[in-house]
């Protein structure tokens, strides 16, 4: 349970964005565990000191668009509390993660990001190769 914070603050952040994720509400204990259970991933963690600082979760599927490959798996949430952020701790997850899944047979990561996300843009574009831009438009429910 000490990935609920960074988890329910993943939620909160896309809730402020103009994304086109539904984040719905936050996740209760009871409901992070179940959903932790169900899914098919892997959570990593980095660490300031012995305080979680943020996470990876690591998936088969990917958010949007499936990926079939048996040698590729996906990121499918993550988050880095603010106070930790701009000190390389979660280039050091990633990297992390890139050496634990290499040695598993693993070739690539994909992650699907929305471009109205700034922060998602600026840091998955320095660490990952775009290979699909995909556009969407908005319609909000006027009630």
């Amino acid at each position: 349970m000490e990935l609920l914070p960074l988890k329910n603050g993943l939620v909160r952040h896309v809730r402020r964005s103009p994304a086109f994720v539904a984040a719905g509400g936050e996740f209760s204990p009871e409901a992070f565990a179940t959903l932790l259970r169900d899914r098919p991933t892997r959570c990593f963690v980095a660490r300031d000191g012995a305080t979680p600082a943020g996470y990876l979760e690591l998936a088969v599927e990917g958010e949007r668009y499936r990926s079939a490959a048996p040698d590729m798996r996906n990121i499918g949430g993550t988050d880095l509390l603010p106070d930790s952020r701009g000190r390389g701790l979660y280039q050091n997850l990633l990297q992390t993660v890139v050496t634990t899944v290499r040695a598993e047979g693993v070739r690539r990561i994909g992650v699907d990001f929305e471009a109205t996300n700034p922060p998602a843009l600026r840091f998955r574009t320095r660490s990952f190769a775009v290979y699909l831009h995909s556009c969407a438009r908005r319609i909000d429910d006027p009630g």
